[in-house]
């Protein structure tokens, strides 16, 4: 503990860029890939980093002490002395800032943690089948390797990584934990997430599900709880309804419930959040990712107006489909219906994608699968996740289901909330809860492109209006673009290349 001054006094550096063990249900894995992972820990890590001596008196802990009680320091002995640390403390304000830079600045020295490998939770997953990822003192690194009838003789670049690393390590004279490290396993758990590579099943480790089911069945059959008890149970439904987002849609009167008890007191759990609770701990097995799940190549898109509601399709290449993937929002923000009725919302937290990836699906040729008319008037936030939830009714009817799939929106609302798994609103919630069976018992993961309205194809059905058809000249570039790219053609490179410049292929169908 920091004895002489309030760590309230110090500000925060927030040099912290730490990854998350949920990020890793963004990859893909074909048929004939795994993934492995191997890393290390380093022995008591907040011991080896030395202060500044300046820092001394505020690392300070426990009595004084006079110095005729410690005589083999030679001290004074009727003067009160004081000990101090002289490394980084765990609980200092800027500790784990500082151990995640120093620990960054080690590895990055051995050529590691390259910007476009590294896992950082917030940003864009890295579209490479080497990964990294630093957590203060746990090093770990992944690879998304061809099966073993497939596989190639050089070694892969997570081996070199590692290598590098410990070499580093050893240079310094940096211990590491053995019983913490591992090398190359296809079942490893990475920051509190469970990956088998067999099965593709990203999740929280079953032993943590089963104690969270039981601490909820013994609070509803004891059906007393107080505030504490009810905030740190829901607390524990946190990270594995992280890896399925949509779970969180289950919580809505059970928050409103617990902020609403005196601290300190005992009451008596409510009917209506008892059966969330139960609903919660029903869920808790579903709630994991597959990366086996395939990306489909079904692009679809839904508008709203407050005239009627709009769908429509179109298919698109392997490849991008997994770009947009890539940009589809994971994260979502907090979202609030009332926003209409203010003159500026709050700024988005959410990243948009890049103009060309946003620009590219207006290239294709859409169709229309739904222009409807609603029975009744309602926000258009609202509206808008109607519609959602039509295409995933529909999807998972046509045997669309067990993959996963990309949606343009032009709803920030839907978006965030969508994203997020809740909200504080309560028709918002209701309609997230809405969509959870499709999503659950269809085996689909959706994720929501942020586009403008102008960069919507759903929009001209949402106005029961035909969507514009491509153009002749699109149309025969796309069609030449396809042709170069199915035949094996003859002649210089450098000719081709010419070629492609004048026709002006690759600019508009990605």
């Amino acid at each position: 503990m920091i004895g002489v001054r309030s760590i309230s006094e110090k500000k925060r550096l927030n040099w912290c860029a730490l990854p998350s063990g949920v990020m890793l249900n963004q990859l893909i894995l074909a048929d004939h890939q795994s993934v492995r992972a191997s890393g290390d820990d380093l022995s008591n890590y907040f011991y080896l980093i030395r202060h500044l001596d300046a820092w001394l008196p505020r690392n300070c802990f426990g009595h004084a002490i006079r110095g005729k009680k410690i005589t083999w320091l030679n001290l004074e002995p009727n003067r009160l002395y004081s000990l101090s640390f002289k490394v980084v403390c765990m609980g200092d304000t800027n500790g784990v800032d500082i151990a995640q830079a120093t620990h960054e600045g080690v590895l990055r020295a051995a050529n590691c943690l390259r910007p476009e490998q590294t896992l950082v939770y917030g940003k864009l997953f890295p579209p490479s089948d080497t990964l990294e990822g630093l957590y203060i003192d746990d090093h770990l690194v992944f690879q998304v390797a061809d099966k073993n009838k497939h596989r190639p003789r050089e070694p892969y670049p997570d081996e070199h990584l590692l290598a590098a690393s410990r070499d580093r390590y050893s240079e310094l004279g940096l211990p590491k934990s053995e019983e913490k490290a591992f090398e190359k396993q296809y079942t490893f758990k990475a920051w509190g997430t469970e990956v088998c590579s067999a099965t593709g099943r990203v999740g929280c480790p079953l032993k943590k599900l089963r104690q969270i089911e039981e601490l909820t069945s013994q609070l509803v059959l004891h059906r007393y709880a107080t505030k504490k008890a009810l905030q740190k149970l829901i607390g524990l439904f946190v990270h594995p309804f992280m890896h399925r987002r949509e779970c969180m849609s289950i919580f809505h009167h059970t928050y409103m419930h617990t902020e609403s008890l005196p601290d300190g007191c005992s009451r008596k759990i409510p009917q209506y959040v008892q059966d969330e609770l139960i609903t919660a701990a029903l869920l808790l097995p579903m709630a994991c990712s597959n990366v086996r799940l395939p990306v489909s190549v079904k692009v679809s898109a839904t508008d709203a107006s407050l005239g009627g509601g709009g769908r429509a399709s179109t298919l698109t290449s392997k490849t991008f489909a997994t770009a947009l993937y890539r940009y589809g929002e994971t994260k979502g923000e907090y979202t609030r219906l009332d926003w209409s009725c203010s003159p500026l919302p709050p700024e988005s937290s959410m990243q948009k994608a890049p103009v060309p990836i946003v620009d590219s699906p207006m290239k294709h040729h859409w169709t229309t699968t739904q222009s409807c008319k609603f029975r009744q008037k309602q926000h258009i936030n609202l509206l808008e996740l109607e519609m959602l939830r039509a295409e995933m009714k529909a999807r998972v009817n046509a045997g669309g289901g067990r993959c996963r799939c990309i949606n343009l929106c032009d709803s920030r609302v839907v978006v965030g909330a969508f994203a997020k798994g809740r909200s504080s609103s309560k028709s918002l919630s209701h309609g997230l809860r809405s969509c959870l069976p499709w999503l659950i018992a269809g085996d689909l993961q959706l994720v929501n492109l942020w586009v403008a309205t102008d960069k919507n194809p759903a929009d001209f059905p949402s106005r029961f209006k035909d969507i514009p058809p491509l153009s002749l000249l699109v149309m025969t570039l796309c069609w030449i673009q396809q042709y170069y790219r199915g035949c094996k053609l003859k002649g210089p490179r450098q000719s081709r290349i010419s070629w492609s410049k004048r026709l002006g292929l690759g600019k508009l169908i990605p």
